[in-house]
């Protein structure tokens, strides 16, 4: 079952006292999830983004079905992932973009337990915030390992040929 949502209208209203002047920055996040019905968490978590005062989405891939990655590398004996990736626009600094994915997470039943490469119900990255670099104790960007992953790659050069990584060049290179 296939769920999609593209050029969603700007829901900005209550953010700043003159809409006018709301700046909407462009970025990329990941989706993925490898447990329970993982296209349905994908579905759910992208309306639920969709949903999110000061966020709209502007385009997604389609639901890529991956192996799983762990410490030691792909892994065929692990649970397959679901990844999807999704273009946004939003009015929220990287930071607070974050603590939003994060209540997203969290609604969809996902727990921080210290092991980066643990089974997960929902995960969803920031992969790029416009052009920033930023490089702070909970959030680096461009996502530092994005470069390196197909399940990020292939689904953002589905729906922006034209992407680029700060830092990387074209992803398409």
């Amino acid at each position: 079952r296939a769920c999609y949502f593209v050029n969603d209208e700007p829901r900005a209203a209550g953010l700043v006292r003159n809409e006018e002047h709301v700046t909407w920055t462009q970025a990329v996040l990941a989706l993925g999830s490898n447990m329970v019905d993982t296209h349905e968490i994908l579905c759910r978590a992208v309306a639920d983004i969709r949903a999110t005062e000061g966020i709209m989405v502007y385009r997604q891939s389609s639901v890529h079905d991956t192996t799983a990655l762990t410490s030691s590398g792909y892994d065929e004996t692990k649970p397959r992932y679901a990844n999807q990736v999704i273009t946004i626009r939003t009015v929220w600094s990287p930071e607070k973009l974050l603590t939003r994915l994060q209540s997203i997470e969290h609604r969809h039943g996902r727990m921080r337990r210290g092991d980066q490469y643990a089974d997960r119900t929902l995960d969803i990255d920031i992969i790029t915030y416009g052009q920033t670099e930023l490089a702070t104790a909970t959030l680096t960007l461009p996502h530092p390992r994005a470069h390196e992953r197909l399940f990020v790659l292939e689904p953002l050069l589905k729906i922006d040929q034209d992407a680029e990584l700060a830092g990387k060049g074209a992803v398409a290179a």
